[in-house]
């Protein structure tokens, strides 16, 4: 071994990233000494002042929680690029093992330690193999194997612990519940060429580089840009990271803006041809109404209980005699916090929302506008399925659709993907929600809901949100879940791709706006979905709800039809004979349920309030939001404050993976390995090389640059 050569990583060992290490540089290992570094900075740090035949394994970005801020705030060092290159990347996927002392058999089990991530992770292998063991949380996976005392107890950990600590062994491998959990390093060395010849990885054809931009005062970012497109004619830009540094930055910044850009090369620019134009929004009714004239049928309901003060049943009907619409009992100023989420964000002033900076109510957003290009340009490299918008109407005008079972629509046979929420997974949980507001008189409800202490899941409009952000603050603030109803509430599959993330980006965006979070769970409006829209959702990292109905077994849909009470489609006597039906199919399933209400008129709000949520409370039923109904805390519902371990954000529709461009000229990129083992370099003389890992593309000089490429 030659101790000169060190490959430093972020520790302890046993780690996974230990294990990564190990099987990156499993061809040299004889020559190199392997360290274990505290930090991501203590790693860079560890390569950048080391001597020849320096290198460290960095975290770049997981499949789960994104970029690695850490390791973008070390690609800031003057060094990189100068002293410190890359020379390649390495994907490993995370695969749970669980040890116990050596002879123990899984009957023996009784105290399954891990990291609280890793548990969550394979949650549903424990309990179906160690359903009676107790599940303690340790503060590492290495730490947990080096905690095994007795043959009671297991860890859940990498296969590397069982040969770095004596008398441990692998009783069962591959135990997480999910195996979309990757992370892809970055090799960094303090030689261009590879002393060590650690060469690349298997099933690899492509070169890729990294460039650093940064934007100072030395020029308009529009002469920059200008320039760095010259630089890279010959390659294509894959992506554009602005990381969010994870230490405070003051205001104004003392370092200059910095951006990230990855490069494929060899490849023809994905900016040469200009978007084609949008074709026009087709009409949609809202809802339907009763044109007839004749009272819609009504039916014998027997209740177990209706809330005393309710209205009679047979004065809810559609031209009701309009009441007094509820208050808030308080307001909350700006900058509160809700208590209920952990680390959560103080909530926005909602007076400094303009309605003049939002598209216009109740209609498709406009897509020509600079913020709903930017979130196009987003998803630019994402390939989502070849399914034409449908025709206004639903099945009777789309029978070629309606018989089509590969798209998956749910309007026309209630097809879903197992990546929706259907369900809750315990039996008699009723995961509680509502759509369509936040109208006037959600006020009424939730003051019945705050008298019961039931919390629920509010499906919201953007629209509305804009028009009342007062009762969403007031519902974020005292526990109940919000979630994405779209900007105008439109049938989803009668628009184009461009519409929908324009609806979907809005409805986020007004959302984020208002409670300081950003939802991560949508319901379709109608539940108008298939798998173009599912992608396209996801891809915007957002999680389907409808509710439930097409369980096998069970073809009772638990859509109360309360929508259908305003249009006098419906009578309220068909409603509650709905939820009656709801009631009894549900004593068949074998999971909980999740229910269609409103709260957007004010005879859906007196039927839920007076009949339907009295009715569920006396039939002992757990009323909860479908975030908890799921089994996961309310942060868990919102992007900034989301357990990505044990809630990862959405990669596929149903068994299909989200795909994306995948070049095919030469120098394709490969997708999870190495890509050679050059770096990339700038001289300190203004001379920019833009190495792209196996070779250079370009040299060019720019007095006074502000690019530092690596």
């Amino acid at each position: 071994m030659d101790p000169t050569n060190i490959v430093a990583f972020l520790g302890p060992a046993g780690t996974y990233t230990h294990q990564a290490t190990l099987e990156r540089f499993e061809n040299v290992k004889s020559d190199v000494m392997f360290e274990a570094c505290g930090s991501i900075k203590e790693t860079f740090e560890r390569v950048k002042n080391g001597k020849a035949g320096q290198y460290g394994l960095l975290p770049w970005e997981n499949s789960i929680q994104g970029q690695v801020t850490d390791t973008y705030e070390a690609l800031r060092d003057e060094a990189f690029g100068k002293t410190v290159f890359i020379g390649g990347e390495y994907t490993f996927g995370v695969d749970h093992c669980l040890l116990v002392k050596k002879g123990t058999t899984l009957g023996e089990v009784k105290r399954v330690l891990s990291h609280e991530q890793a548990l969550g992770q394979c949650k549903h292998w424990l309990k179906e193999h160690v359903p009676n063991a107790e599940l303690l949380k340790v503060a590492s996976t290495a730490g947990a194997a080096k905690m095994i005392n007795s043959r009671e107890e297991a860890a859940i950990c990498s296969k590397i612990c069982a040969e770095l600590y004596e008398g441990l062994e692998v009783i069962a491998q591959g135990i997480q519940d999910e195996d979309n959990n990757k992370t892809r390093f970055m090799v960094v060395m303090t030689n261009e060429e590879d002393v060590l010849k650690i060469g690349p990885s298997k099933g690899v054809d492509g070169l890729r580089g990294l460039i650093r931009l940064v934007i100072d005062s030395e020029g308009s970012l529009m002469t920059k840009l200008g320039l760095l497109l010259e630089i890279t004619r010959d390659a294509q830009i894959l992506r554009i990271d602005r990381p969010l540094f994870s230490r405070p930055t003051p205001i104004p910044s003392p370092s200059p803006p910095t951006m990230f850009l990855l490069l494929f090369s060899a490849l023809p620019s994905v900016f040469a041809q200009a978007p084609p134009p949008h074709p026009p929004i087709s009409s949609v009714a809202v809802n339907v109404t009763n044109t007839a004239g004749v009272p819609p049928p009504t039916f014998s309901v027997s209740l177990v209980s209706q809330n005393p003060t309710a209205i009679p049943l047979s004065q809810v009907v559609f031209n009701q005699t309009a009441l007094p619409t509820g208050t808030l009992p308080t307001t909350f100023p700006p900058g509160s916090i809700p208590t209920g989420i952990p680390n959560a964000p103080p909530i926005p002033d909602a007076g400094l929302l303009n309605p003049l900076d939002y598209p216009p109510l109740d209609h498709p957003a406009p897509t020509n506008t600079s913020q709903v290009q930017e979130w196009i340009a987003e998803l630019s490299d994402f390939v989502f399925p070849d399914i034409p918008p449908t025709n206004p109407g639903g099945c009777a005008t789309n029978l070629e659709a309606a018989a089509d079972t590969n798209r998956c629509w749910w309007t026309c046979g209630h097809c879903t993907r197992s990546t929706d929420v259907v369900t809750c997974p315990d039996h008699d949980t009723w995961g509680s929600s509502f759509d369509d507001g936040p109208s006037p008189y959600t006020p009424n409800l939730t003051a019945y809901l705050n008298e019961q202490n039931i919390k629920t899941t509010f499906f919201e409009v953007g629209s509305r949100v804009i028009s009342r952000p007062t009762i969403s603050q007031y519902q974020h603030m005292i526990g109940h879940q919000i979630a994405c109803h779209t900007w105008a509430h439109w049938p989803m599959t009668t628009l184009t791709n461009e519409q929908v993330i324009a609806e979907l980006g809005w409805s986020k965006k007004i959302i984020k706006d208002t409670l300081g979070l950003t939802p991560i769970y949508w319901r379709p409006p109608y539940g108008d979905v298939d798998d173009r829209i599912r992608a396209i959702a996801a891809a915007m990292n957002l999680t389907t709800i409808i509710w439930t109905s097409g369980v096998p077994g069970n073809g009772v849909n638990y859509d109360t039809g309360d929508f259908e009470l305003p249009g006098d489609i419906l009578s309220a006597s068909a409603v509650l004979n709905n939820f009656s039906n709801i009631l009894r199919s549900s004593e068949t399933l074998q999971t909980g349920f999740i229910v269609l209400e409103h709260d957007l008129f004010q005879t859906t709000v007196e039927l839920a309030t007076g009949y339907i949520l009295p009715e569920g409370i006396a039939s002992n039923l757990t009323i909860k939001p479908i975030i908890n109904c799921l089994g996961m805390p309310l942060a868990n519902a919102y992007i900034e404050t989301n357990d990505n371990e044990t809630n990862p954000l959405p990669t596929a529709v149903g068994t299909m993976t989200l795909q994306k461009v995948t070049p095919t000229a030469s120098g394709q990129a490969g997708g999870t390995a190495d890509s050679g083992n050059s770096g990339v370099g700038a001289s300190s003389d203004g001379v920019v090389t833009i190495r792209l890992w196996t070779t250079i593309v370009a040299s060019v000089t720019i007095a006074g640059t502000a690019f530092l490429l690596k």
